[in-house]
């Protein structure tokens, strides 16, 4: 007779930062786990049988971690364009986690065919706004290069021929002894006509698929980092001919980049944007640095609209954090960032066996709904986003059959 096996499955884990971690110290019972973990996600070794595991980490677990800069290229930016340049140095001169690179892509959507990106073509098309070298990929030096061949008049805005490699360590420079961050977050300056960081990001996974191409490394935390003096577009865009019938959620973004990379340890969106004033209630649930606006007349900083400020969901709903793009310190909102993105919105436990059926998940004690647990393809990976509430540790119990 065919006997059906009910595994118990009981975790503690703690905040999780950017570097390997194998070996971490753990006190098991009822019987010695060894080397319980594979690639950076928790893996029970041996399940066999009806058995209750406990691990306790005693050190911080640390995953590397894939910044992506998704950066306003617009002429808009050139109000505070002295304010970016020197950010972005000051970003580029901060001390990250090991294992940390950072690439860089831009703003300005895709003209639709239908419901088709054109990805070679921009929706507002001025001169040279698809030409850009961060347009709809990761910003390089053959961009850069190309760019400056194909529209000399604005060769000036790119001084810096920046780095090879469109993914590089935050250390790294170019031959000249630029930091490669501060040669990828050069702008053109055009009339890219509409700034929409989500769907530009939206449409770059969508190319990345096509082209079957990855964008992230495997078992990486990944943090996407919006740079603007506006918010993403609002009436101006959506709706429109050409563009996307509407901006796209935060649960379909984040399932997208789920699909792009299934291996990822956890996302964040942050943004350097503009940001009212403490009264608005668009801040709840968005972690705030530095010093935000005291007038309406400080909340807009180049004269752009701020779109009800849309990236501030996705900040609120991933854990991420959020700076007034105008007179704050940059040094100070990476360093907060970094540090914020180390705690992992969305724990990944890899099962040793294949779980036909998940009885149940509890996390500090609570049974979750099905619709708050996601059970991947293989049968084994369970990702579970993180909730308002929860703290920096989490007992993760799964019952599975």
């Amino acid at each position: 007779m065919a006997r059906n096996i009910v595994f118990v499955l009981v975790l503690g884990l703690v905040a999780v930062s950017f570097q390997n971690c194998s070996q971490a110290n753990f006190d098991t019972q009822p019987e010695t786990l060894e080397n319980p973990f594979n690639n950076g996600t928790l893996t029970v070794n041996n399940a066999t049988g009806e058995k209750t595991f406990t691990i306790r980490a005693d050190t911080e677990l640390r995953y590397p971690t894939d910044v992506l800069f998704v950066i306003d290229e617009s002429v808009s930016m050139n109000a505070i364009a002295t304010e970016v340049r020197e950010g972005f140095a000051k970003l580029a001169g901060h001390a990250y986690p090991a294992n940390t690179r950072m690439a860089v892509t831009n703003m300005a959507p895709a003209l639709l065919n239908g419901s088709t990106p054109q990805f070679t073509t921009a929706y507002k098309n001025s001169a040279g706004v698809s030409a850009q070298p961060g347009f709809l990929r990761l910003v390089s030096r053959a961009g850069v290069d190309s760019f400056r061949t194909s529209y000399p008049s604005s060769a000036g805005q790119f001084p810096v021929k920046g780095c090879a490699s469109s993914w590089f360590t935050p250390e790294m420079k170019d031959e000249g002894g630029v930091p490669c961050l501060v040669g990828a977050a050069q702008i053109a300056q055009l009339a890219t006509g509409i700034e929409a960081g989500v769907t530009s990001f939206k449409q770059l996974l969508q190319k990345a698929g096509m082209q079957d191409a990855k964008l992230f490394r495997k078992d990486v935390a990944l943090t996407v980092i919006f740079v603007s003096d506006t918010h993403d577009a609002g009436g101006a865009y959506y709706g429109k001919t050409g563009a996307e019938a509407s901006m796209i959620s935060y649960a379909a973004l984040r399932q997208m980049v789920y699909q792009h990379e299934p291996t990822l340890k956890g996302l964040k969106f942050n943004a350097i944007v503009p940001l009212p004033r403490a009264t608005n209630s668009v801040l709840n649930g968005v972690n705030v640095i530095g010093n935000l606006p005291l007038t309406a007349e400080e909340e807009i900083v180049s004269g752009e609209a701020v779109n009800g400020y849309s990236y501030l969901p996705f900040v609120a709903a991933s854990g991420g954090s959020a700076m007034h793009i105008a007179k704050n310190d940059w040094g100070t909102a990476i360093a907060e960032m970094v540090k914020d993105i180390g705690v992992l919105q969305v724990p990944v436990l890899k099962l040793a066996v294949v779980a036909n059926e998940i009885h149940e998940v509890k996390v500090n004690g609570v049974v979750l709904t099905p619709a708050q647990y996601t059970l991947q393809a293989d049968k084994q990976t369970i990702q579970i986003p993180r909730q308002a509430g929860w703290g920096r540790y989490l007992d993760i119990q799964v019952l599975f059959k």
